[in-house]
């Protein structure tokens, strides 16, 4: 608790601050535990100017009490659903994307993560006012995808152009990069320096394992210190400014025992994530039949992990050229 000291409040000065002392009183908490009137006989000052100085010290340092009510209409007011721009990837998300949580996207190379990312930071930007962060950190996002994309949607050249001032992209090739991007990222939105981040809901990693994987394991000697700094980044992302993070991430095989694909970067990372899904190729004649007649390929994304949802619902989503569906 913070020493009394002069001007720390009108009335505070230098000799009230002695007299104070002399009584046995140096700290703010200790002033307002202190009845008002003993005080005034032990320090000889006036009981009314004490009472002034009480008042504007229990304004400065003391919380105010918020009802559930107000609790809830905060909360309602700063939350958000975004959609992925496939019904199918919404309803087994309950609804989409939500902003205050980190949504963990884990499959093996070329399965589509990387379409999904695209086609859900367009719909973001066709279908409300908010805008996007898309962090590219293993070289997959191809600017002629993003513009395939958002022409699918048979949109004007002004209409493009405002959707792409929307959705800031960076090229991240290591952690401590990605690290410092993100910080800047989290003041940038707690202060609201610019339009552009006052309205700042989704961001995209694609993907953290790219930058965590080079250094486990290697001459990084605090790799796992560096691995933990990056998810706090990330949730203080998704809870202090409320955003939905959506992040990438590779797999490493299956559990022996239930036959579960599992995400890489070990034990440390499974709980970061509020919810992880888990994409995969279908077998080879399902995809030769559904692609010979919509000219794209089928993936199988399943609930593995869900703060909202029992776990272990799928779905069967199109992964195209001009998106998902």
């Amino acid at each position: 608790m913070p020493s009394l000291r002069p001007d720390a409040c009108p009335g505070l000065t230098a000799t009230v601050v002695e007299r104070l002392k002399e009584a046995n009183v140096s700290t703010v908490i200790e002033f307002l535990n202190r009845g008002l009137e003993e005080l005034s006989k032990d320090c000889g000052l006036p009981y009314q100017e004490l009472t002034a100085i009480r008042r504007v010290l229990l304004a400065q340092y003391s919380s105010f009490p918020m009802s559930g009510v107000d609790m809830y209409d905060e909360a309602v007011s700063a939350s958000a659903i975004l959609s992925t721009g496939s019904h199918g990837l919404d309803t087994l998300l309950d609804g989409g994307l939500y902003t205050g949580e980190i949504t963990e996207m884990i499959g093996p190379p070329a399965a589509g993560k990387t379409q999904v990312c695209i086609a859900t930071a367009v719909a973001v930007v066709m279908e409300t006012d908010h805008n996007v962060v898309y962090i590219d950190t293993g070289g997959s996002l191809c600017p002629s995808r993003l513009h395939q994309v958002m022409q699918s949607h048979d949109i004007t050249e002004e209409k493009y152009e405002e959707m792409c001032q929307r959705i800031q992209c960076f090229k991240i090739f290591d952690i401590f990069q990605l690290q410092e991007c993100l910080q800047e990222l989290h003041q940038k939105i707690l202060n609201q320096s610019a339009p552009f981040h006052s309205n700042l809901k989704l961001i995209i990693v694609d993907s953290v394992a790219a930058v965590i994987l080079p250094i486990l394991g290697g001459a990084q000697t605090d790799s796992h210190g560096h691995m933990i700094h990056l998810s706090r980044i990330l949730k203080s992302l998704a809870t202090d400014c409320s955003t939905a993070v959506l992040i990438t991430n590779n797999t490493t095989g299956a559990n022996n025992d239930t036959g579960q694909v599992l995400p890489s970067l070990g034990r440390s990372w499974h709980h970061i994530p509020n919810t992880r899904i888990a994409i995969s190729r279908m077998n080879e004649s399902s995809s030769k039949s559904f692609s010979s007649e919509s000219k794209s390929e089928t993936r199988r994304v399943s609930l593995v992990k869900s703060c909202k949802q029992v776990i272990g619902g799928s779905t069967m989503i199109a992964i195209k050229d001009t998106g998902v569906t």
